[in-house]
């Protein structure tokens, strides 16, 4: 009964009139906007006449009442004549579940801007529909479900689980072309859509992502659209009609309905014809089943629409309009699992305004921005801001990856991607020099012979090149790609992001690529002395340390390119419960953790600091073989603190680096 509730709730909901329409999904519900207000004189129709009843005679036959002069109603837009057109849809759903009474309540608010691109010989306008704006709520129970395209960032439309797919309908453009009698002929560049967004949100290929893909094509698909449309132009007589005059039309609609809809010219004022609309539809006796995920629903309802269209008889454009509708009937369910059946009885009542005004021709909707989340790398200390539905991997913390996560492999043609790469490079090299093995180690990827470098632009520290911001286009497994990047060099570390997408959604992309490299931060890098808060130390000749916002961890350090590689950091002990070093190095390490991990204690002994300062040294050793790693520790306890330093490093590099790790440490002064 959870599906019934559910189907409801994100699916069956609306409808509107039109030359073939009948209910048609909505989006799931969001927004309480004022309805818009006509842009058109109203015109005022009048309620439908019956000729008095005249008593037969045998000498007269009474005649009909002239309908007067008949005049043409037709389409006449311009190529570049431009529209911006508002809908918003009212529905309330009552059903009985489980014996239970409830209501759904769902609003929904559109604007499109529409252009006409084209017109043919033969009339049919060719026009452009772009998102302008998307607004839904749906309430019923404790549900408050809502989205809107407009709301600020951390309003509570971000709660919709949905949201990022909806944010990726603004901006974005359909096709359509419709007849010189106003009737729909093709909708093309809509399902793309529902594509796209699921792919840049990351849903994996699977059921999930199919049945999304499903719900959003029942909702705002070709057909749901096309229904959806239809009354801008479809309610046009064909044939030039007089105040009075019907006319009918029996056209099909979703859900195997059969909808008969009576049409007739209510009235005139102003360049305005009023147009009075009275349909009923219902489903085929046979019904019509709906399959979602292991549920198949079978519809079966009748209704009635009723309201009045304003056309603008200068364009034969629809100006606004209100019409309301009233559905009863039911929905049943099967479980194909389970076997379990289920029927539920709705009714619903539903109103639906209109408008369209002219707009300025050329007009451009800008893209909702992607929404951006922040990665601070634990080990690195850089950040960068990333698509939020995107993954990230970090495997290797010298160049992690963020994007799809099916799309994060390497036999796969990475379809969008960003990756930030961290490189030990010479303290006394360039950034230019760092910039020729960043390029080397993109062309080898793609290959030299498909790599482009298209542009650089230098980043400029009191009046030195520290970095660049480059472009780049290259060519993978026959996937046309394009990239921009950013690289900072500063002391021994290099780093470069790169932000890379299809050729062809690049344009989709690229702002949010722009965001995400702008944003890129690379941490502080030094050389030479090293000064902080809580004590001093001066490196060794080619060494970098890197500060970082960890009280208990405040410094990072490594060794020189092309030395024997040693790594390490500078711990600090807030509350040592000891004022000697030894004490502090035989119960943190040589009766605790050394027991505790089965590491091998090698040495230990005092150590002079150059201030006259004594601390305590231990050399231990972990691992075997190819893989025995020695670790040297240098422990000071002093004002109220210990400070550990180590060193890590496989024995051979210990050994050649142990004077200038010693020089080091000589130098090291709590403060």
């Amino acid at each position: 009964m959870k599906f019934i509730a559910l189907v409801f709730a994100t699916i069956f909901i609306l409808t509107t009139f039109s030359c073939g329409q009948s209910p048609t999904p909505i989006p799931t519900p969001t927004i309480t906007t004022p309805a818009p207000k006509p842009t058109t004189p109203a015109v005022t129709v009048p309620a439908p006449t019956t000729p008095a009843a005249v008593s037969p005679t045998p000498t007269s036959t009474p005649s009909p009442k002239p309908l007067g002069e008949k005049f043409p109603i037709t389409l006449k837009l311009k190529k570049g004549d431009a529209q911006e057109i508002k809908y918003s849809v009212t529905q309330q759903t009552f059903q009985t579940v489980t014996g239970r009474p409830t209501a759904i309540t769902q609003s929904t608010n559109i604007t499109f801007y529409m252009t006409v691109k084209d017109i043919d010989p033969a009339g049919t306008l060719t026009c452009q529909f772009t998102y302008k704006t998307v607004a839904f709520r749906m309430t019923g129970g404790s549900t408050d479900l809502q989205y809107d395209s407009e709301s600020p960032a951390g309003s509570a439309a971000d709660a919709n689980p949905l949201a990022l797919v909806y944010d990726l309908f603004i901006g974005e453009s359909f096709q359509t072309k419709v007849s010189a009698n106003g009737t729909i002929e093709e909708i093309k560049g809509i399902d793309e859509l529902f594509v796209v967004s699921t792919e840049m949100v990351g849903m994996q290929p699977g059921e999930s992502k199919d049945a999304l893909i499903q719900q959003l094509t029942e909702m705002f698909g070709v057909k749901a659209m096309k229904d959806t449309l239809q009354y801008m132009w479809n309610v046009i007589p064909r044939t030039p009609v007089a105040i009075g005059e019907s006319w009918t039309r029996q056209t099909e609609g979703p859900y195997n309905t059969s909808i008969q809809n009576n049409i007739s010219l209510s009235g005139r004022n102003n360049g305005v014809a009023a147009i009075g609309i009275n349909s009923n539809f219902q489903t085929r006796p046979e019904g019509t089943d709906l399959q979602q995920g292991r549920i198949i629903a079978n519809y079966q309802f009748t209704g009635q629409i009723s309201g009045s269209v304003n056309v603008n008889e200068s364009n034969g454009f629809s100006g606004d309009g209100s019409l309301a509708q009233s559905l009863t009937g039911r929905i049943s369910a099967y479980n194909l699992d389970t076997g379990a059946r289920s029927s539920v009885p709705l009714h619903t009542e539903t109103k639906i305004i209109f408008s369209s005004t002219d707009a300025p021709p050329n007009v451009l909707i800008p893209r909702k921005p992607l929404r951006m989340a922040v990665y601070s790398s634990p080990t690195q200390y850089y950040t960068i801001s990333y698509p939020s539905a995107w993954g990230v991997n970090e495997e290797n913390p010298a160049e992690v990856q963020f994007g799809i996560p099916s799309n994060m492999t390497a036999n796969n043609v990475l379809f969008y991607q960003l990756r930030v790469r961290v490189d030990k490079v010479a303290v006394d090299s360039t950034a230019t020099d760092y910039l020729a093995t960043a390029k080397s180690n993109l062309m080898k990827r793609a290959g030299t012979a498909n790599w482009n470098f298209v542009s650089a632009n230098e980043t400029l520290s009191a009046g030195a090149v520290t970095g660049y911001r480059f472009e780049y286009t290259f060519t993978e497994n026959t996937e046309k790609m394009a990239g921009i990047g950013v690289l900072v060099k500063k002391g021994g570390q290099g780093y470069y992001a790169v932000f890379e997408a299809l050729e062809s959604k690049w344009d989709r992309l690229k702002p949010a690529a722009g965001v995400s490299i702008n944003s890129f931060i690379a941490p502080n890098v030094l050389t030479g002395v090293y000064a902080g808060p809580a004590f001093s130390v001066t490196l060794p000749k080619g060494w970098s340390a890197i500060p970082t916002p960890a009280e208990n961890k405040p410094l990072i350090f490594s060794s020189a390119l092309g030395q024997p590689i040693i790594s390490g950091e500078i711990n600090v002990n807030a509350d040592p419960k000891t004022t000697n070093s030894k004490d502090f190095a035989t119960t943190s390490f040589i009766s605790k953790i050394l027991p505790e991990t089965g590491l091998k204690l090698i040495k230990e002994g005092d150590f002079t600091f150059n201030d006259g300062s004594v601390g305590y040294e231990l050399i231990i050793t972990a691992g075997s073989g190819a893989d025995l790693v020695r670790v040297r520790f240098i422990i000071l306890v002093k004002g109220g603190k210990a400070y550990t330093v180590l060193f890590t490093g496989t024995e051979a590099a210990q050994d050649a680096q142990s004077e200038a790790v010693t020089q080091m440490m000589k130098t090291f002064a709590a403060k």
